[in-house]
């Protein structure tokens, strides 16, 4: 079963409206540019929480520990929590799947082409 990025934006929306329902009283659609933008810091620290723990979980990166058994399940399931936060940012941020995919392009354009520059030198 394939998704697009607009289907998981959408299923998302539906659990944001009932989070801004709980939490504010009110439809998503009507917070405050200063409620925005505090949820947009919450759901952007809860995803670094979400990184820390995918880390823990995807590699042995402690080097004062002994290396532990990977649980890939666990990693994976971190990973589904990272990718729940960064779109919802799409939702508060009212970013347009479109939008970002002329984003990501030219940007990923640019890093290529730094690259380029600055690692494809003649030795």
């Amino acid at each position: 079963m394939m998704f697009s990025l607009a289907d998981l934006i959408a299923e998302r929306r539906e659990f944001q409206r009932t989070y801004v329902r709980l939490k504010y009283g009110k439809d998503l659609d009507e917070l405050t540019e200063t409620e925005r933008s505090e949820v947009i810091k919450q759901q952007v620290l809860s995803m670094m929480s979400e990184v820390m723990e995918f880390l823990d979980r995807a590699t042995n990166w402690k080097d004062h520990r002994a290396p532990a058994e990977l649980n890939r399940h666990a990693a994976l399931e971190e990973h589904v929590d990272i990718g729940n936060y960064w779109l919802n940012l799409f939702i508060y941020m009212q970013i347009q799947p479109h939008e970002f995919l002329k984003v990501f392009s030219e940007k990923s354009a640019v890093v290529l082409k730094r690259w380029r520059e600055e690692m494809e030198k003649p030795t």
